[in-house]
Parts: structure tokens; sequence; C-alpha cells
């Protein structure tokens, strides 16, 4: 009865910040991703079985999306291109849109294009575009930032060169590229209002 009781009340309380069904998708994604419970096992009531360890863990996570952060820095990963990307405060988190520029660039570019991807974040775009064969540079002004799409690239195995650069007042490069994408981070503060709270709060 008690671990039941207590998955009653994680969903309960999530849907009651998210709503019902974002609430309980945000927690089926949790389940599978850090408890590798499938929507079906959860539906089965596998989700009733976690040991102690596991119940413990559930009440940080949850204690963390109830302050509003985003599930993905929660999980530490999302899912892009068909890959899981790291994903940590520092770097935006993939969105579909992203996704819809990368699949714009593969319909146009050249096979083995030399391809410059400026404010790369998490290197998403950069990865999944050196992954279709094209040689790619990603650049990015924050450590950070660089630190984590390194790490993305080697673990999918994406070569990718990376570059510590300020674009706003750039060096002089000797290098040309066939195309330049980015996906820089923005918001008019005529849209900021309009926004969740989990994205000003948090990206």
């Amino acid at each position: 009865l008690f671990p039941y009781i207590c998955r009653m009340n994680h969903l309960q309380r999530l849907a009651a910040r998210y709503g019902i069904r974002e609430g309980r998708a945000i927690y089926m994604l949790v389940m599978e991703q850090r408890f590798g419970l499938s929507p079906t096992q959860v539906l089965l009531g596998k989700d009733k079985e976690l040991s102690p360890h596991d119940l413990a863990l559930l009440d940080n996570i949850t204690a963390r999306l109830l302050q509003g952060e985003p599930v993905q820095y929660v999980l530490g990963e999302c899912r892009f291109c068909g890959h899981d990307f790291h994903v940590e405060p520092g770097v935006l988190i993939p969105r579909p849109e992203t996704a819809e520029l990368v699949g714009m660039v593969l319909a146009e570019a050249p096979a083995s294009s030399r391809i410059l991807d400026i404010g790369t974040g998490s290197g998403c775009i950069a990865v999944s575009l050196a992954l279709k064969g094209h040689e790619v540079t990603a650049m990015d002004i924050s450590a950070q930032a660089l630190r984590i799409a390194s790490s993305n690239a080697h673990r999918l195995g994406a070569g990718v060169q990376m570059v510590q650069e300020d674009i706003l007042h750039p060096r002089r490069q000797e290098r040309e590229w066939d195309i330049i994408v980015s996906n820089p981070p923005y918001i008019r503060q005529a849209e900021a209002s309009e926004m969740e709270d989990t994205v000003l709060e948090h990206e």
C-alpha cells in the first residue's frame, strides 16, 4: 500500500503543478529514463515496486520538478534527432523547432559540406549534422557550453571541431564554410510575459 500511496502522491503533485496531461507525461518520462520502466510497465503497476532507494530518488526528482526545473535538466538528457544529448544549466534544451532547422540544413546541404554552427550550446545541431557526414565546426563563447558539446560529440561518435569565440567580436578566420547555421537564445521583452517560468527562470 505504501508504494502505491507514494506513486499517487508524486503524480498528484506533478499534475497540480503542470496540469494532468503534462504532469503525467513528465512522470512517464521520469519512469522510463531514470528507472527503466516503459509506459506499459507503469500502467501495469511496476512503478509500485520501486525500492526505498528509488523512492527517495523519485522524491528528490519530484521536488526539483515542483520548483519548476525543466525535466530535461533534472534527468540530464534530452532526445534530439534520434539521439540522447546531455544537457544541464548553461545550455538551452533542444526544441522540436531546432530539429526542423537541422532538417532544413540537411535538405539543402550538398554531401560533405563545411558547416559552421554559431552558438552551439549542447552541440545538438553540430553533432546531428556531423553524424550525417558533414564537416562541422561548433562555435560558442561559453567554455561550459563547449565542454558539454564536446562530451556529446565524443559520446555519440561525431567529429566536430570546437572553437571558443565571441561572434560579436570575432577574430580573423582563415577558414571558409559552405553553410552557417545558428539557433541562438533570444527572447524579446514582449514575449517574456507569455513564456513559462520553467524557461525564464531556469534556461
